[in-house]
């Protein structure tokens, strides 16, 4: 899922960028709340996968022993 994880990253630059060369402070606030927004979407990623991952380590490689 690391696909996942750049893609918000790309969105988050890419707003910061556009925020950089707006045209006026209207059009800068809307990229930098749309910054946000996909920082915002990156944080929950990232929280879950860290959260799926503690999991699948405290489960012991459950699923491995059991298709065995």
């Amino acid at each position: 899922m690391r696909d996942l994880n750049d893609f918000y990253w790309k969105q988050v630059e890419y707003c910061r960028q556009s925020a950089k060369q707006a045209a006026n402070k209207k059009d800068r606030d809307f990229w930098l709340g749309l910054a946000a927004g996909w920082e915002s979407m990156l944080e929950r990623y990232r929280k879950l996968t860290a959260a799926r991952a503690m999991a699948d380590r405290s489960s012991g490689n459950k699923k491995s022993e059991q298709a065995a």
